[in-house]
């Protein structure tokens, strides 16, 4: 028997306009402006409103081609967890072990000098630290035994050319290879500020690896578009958006100068987005590059396939921390879990200790778990466009994608993507923003767990893994180098891969002294990066002398009295590191100085009610001072400039509130204690 519903008893409950809903909430304000209380202004500068209806949703323009925002097959994004193992040996066996445990893609990363075209017998740099070391092909024949690559999709980033190894994946799979073996100069270039390449040898490589790939029909993506370097440089999400579409189509045209169709074009690019820890701003950022490249593809001439995108996203790493990492994991779940709502093909989620080490076994299987969870056991997959119909969701897309847009034509007013990053506005752009995002921060507006609130001053330090000894690999590889191969030798690039050709003298054969003009580097970083350093000096301190600097709140009052502002004060020093001594609840003058008698903490800080200070700082302060005249006299709260004055005169070092810049605050009290011994720290 089905249960009836009278549908018409809700007409005694008219849905109420906005109009009349604003003037109710206006009421409930008290005389506050609706605009400053209700009204939230982001980064980018958009304007989010309190609440959204069905008619800011029928008014939206962006996807009224009705390209779909997401347009995963079979419902799941690949797992496509980077590893950045040194040798090939290494990188075997992880790569089967993780692929037996859920991993769907192959995700080589490959060492930055080895992308760069030096030799991994090389002893510049940090070689092996930061991916897979290959010296030639037989190499990656060694890294890839016993994987069938044909069943497995490839993600690989080969830097400004990837040639060289696209042929050696060619030559292990030549009918099957598929996923994504991509180049991207521009990114690259913005990383270095300088390239090894003319952008005619670059664009040159570009297209030979579309055509390759259309010769064998393969499923395979050559041209890859990053945000990584902008993202972990501070950009905001707008700009990671119009960078990405600016230089998209710069590829376009490079590739269309060269005769390579349009649809060839628009079915090898492979973008790749860093995904941040506001969750509603980066879901609606992944609908908007989807929904704007689609609308550049078609104005470019492309069909349906063409106007598509593989989309691949990986957890920030400007939001991860040194401290607490195990944070980071619930960082990094919801981060994938924005990608996976927003529409990512294939995800890399990042373990969380990648802010200290090369990933362990443990955090790699619990950063691969996160995407399995939300796929086997959250079933986000299961849902076609889950954030479709959200009307807040659906109107941030269309902020974004507008303010993306209109950036991105103001850099292509400026002569596209590369004219722009030669005059260097990318770059000042990135870094304004970046000022920003840490000022924020600074005054912890934006709040980081286990940095700079809520800190954890008696946390263990990771214990780190034992680093992977590449020093045999190097001496093995030097003895290789005695055969000198050329690639000169040889009628193709296929044939000098596979007669054992290096990596390293396939990619220096087509550097050039007409290399491309350097340029200003954005330089990735994370957010914690400077209360980190705070934290390090304190801890270097600790192990210096023995002893953890102290403060000493001198609590005025009874505790429901006193309690606010010490639990603020305490947890302010916290994140200097500092071990906090607490008086119990003082009334008189003589009774806050027996009980400093008894405690060594500096600074001091007097922590109670408005009403207390005014019957207790002034003397207070006058006799700390008398008694303690090296002492630090702080208190907690925000005073009128006249009596901040007042207590100045008796004493009084400074006080400590919410608006209080917390990091140069920090940074102050511990050079002045002489844990800092640099101002630069």
């Amino acid at each position: 028997m089905t249960k009836q519903v009278d549908l018409d008893l809700f007409a005694e409950f008219p849905i109420p306009t906005y109009d009349e809903w604003r003037k109710v909430a206006e009421a409930s304000l008290k005389g506050a402006a609706f605009d400053q209380k209700l009204l939230t202004k982001t980064l980018e500068g958009l304007t989010l409103e309190p609440m959204y209806q069905q008619r800011d949703v029928d008014e939206l323009h962006i996807s009224e081609r009705h390209v779909h925002p997401v347009k995963r097959k079979n419902g799941k994004w690949l797992v496509s967890q980077e590893l950045t193992q040194g040798t090939p040996e290494s990188f075997n066996r992880t790569a089967k072990n993780d692929l037996a445990r859920g991993q769907t893609a192959l995700h080589m990363v490959i060492d930055q000098t080895v992308r760069d075209g030096l030799s991994p017998a090389d002893q510049k740099g940090e070689t092996g630290r930061t991916g897979l070391l290959l010296y030639n092909h037989e190499d990656m024949e060694t890294a890839l035994e016993g994987i069938d690559v044909s069943s497995v999709p490839i993600h690989l980033n080969g830097g400004a050319v990837q040639t060289p190894f696209l042929a050696s994946l060619l030559a292990i799979a030549p009918t099957s290879l598929h996923g994504v073996v991509g180049a991207d100069p521009i990114h690259e270039w913005v990383k270095k500020g300088s390239l090894s390449y003319s952008w005619r040898t670059v664009f040159d490589e570009l297209s030979h690896s579309v055509q390759v790939v259309n010769e064998r029909a393969l499923d395979l993506k050559t041209i890859l578009v990053q945000s990584h370097v902008y993202h972990n440089g501070g950009a905001t999400a707008t700009e990671e958006l119009a960078f990405l579409l600016a230089t998209g189509v710069q590829y376009v045209r490079a590739l269309l100068e060269r005769d390579i169709a349009i649809d060839d074009i628009g079915r090898s690019f492979c973008m790749s987005v860093s995904v941040g820890s506001d969750l509603f701003k980066e879901i609606a950022k992944l609908r908007a590059l989807r929904l704007l490249w689609a609308n550049i593809m078609e104005a470019f001439g492309a069909e349906k396939e063409g106007r598509n995108i593989w989309l691949h996203a990986r957890t920030s790493f400007y939001t991860k921390t040194v401290y607490d990492p195990y944070v980071n994991m619930l960082r990094g779940t919801g981060e994938a879990f924005a990608a996976a709502v927003g529409g990512a093909d294939s995800l890399h989620v990042s373990p969380f200790d990648e802010p200290i080490q090369k990933p362990s076994p443990f955090s790699r299987r619990i950063a691969r778990n996160t995407s399995i969870i939300l796929q086997e056991e959250a079933h986000i997959g299961q849902v076609e466009d889950p954030a479709a119909g959200s009307w807040y969701v659906e109107v941030l897309t269309e902020k974004l994608g507008e303010a993306a847009w209109s950036l991105f034509q103001t850099i292509e007013s400026e002569g596209g993507m590369i004219a722009s990053l030669e005059k260097g506005l990318p770059q000042q752009w990135v870094e304004r923003s970046r000022q920003r995002q840490e000022q924020a921060a600074e005054v912890r507006k934006t709040v980081m767990v286990g940095t700079n609130r809520y800190v954890a001053i008696d946390e263990k330090p990771l214990t780190k893994q034992e680093e992977e000894p590449i020093a045999p690999y190097r001496e093995a590889i030097r003895t290789k180098q005695e055969k000198h191969l050329k690639a000169s030798n040889y009628p193709s690039l296929l044939q000098a891969v596979k007669e054992g050709v290096p990596f390293s003298k396939l990619l220096t054969a087509l550097q050039t002294k007409e290399a491309v003009p350097t340029i200003a580097s954005i330089k990735e970083t994370r957010l914690s990066m400077s209360y980190e350093a705070l934290r390090k000096a304190t801890e270097q301190w600790v192990k210096r002398t023995g002893d953890r600097p102290r403060v000493t709140l001198l609590t005025l009052g009874s505790l429901a009295s006193h309690k606010p502002r010490a639990d603020f004060a305490r947890e302010l020093f916290q994140v200097g590191g500092f071990q906090v001594d607490t008086t119990t609840g003082v009334t008189s003058t003589d009774e806050a100085l027996r009980q400093l008698q008894e405690k060594t903490g500096n600074p001091i800080v007097l922590c109670g009610r408005d009403e207390d200070y005014e019957s207790l700082a002034a003397s207070l302060i006058e006799a700390v001072r008398e008694a303690h005249p090296n002492a630090m006299i702080l208190l907690a709260g925000n005073l009128s400039s006249e009596t901040l004055q007042a207590y100045e005169q008796k004493g009084l070092y400074g006080t400590i509130h919410v608006r209080t810049n917390v990091f140069q605050f920090m940074n102050e009290v511990l050079m002045k204690r002489g844990v800092i011994r640099d101002a630069n720290t």
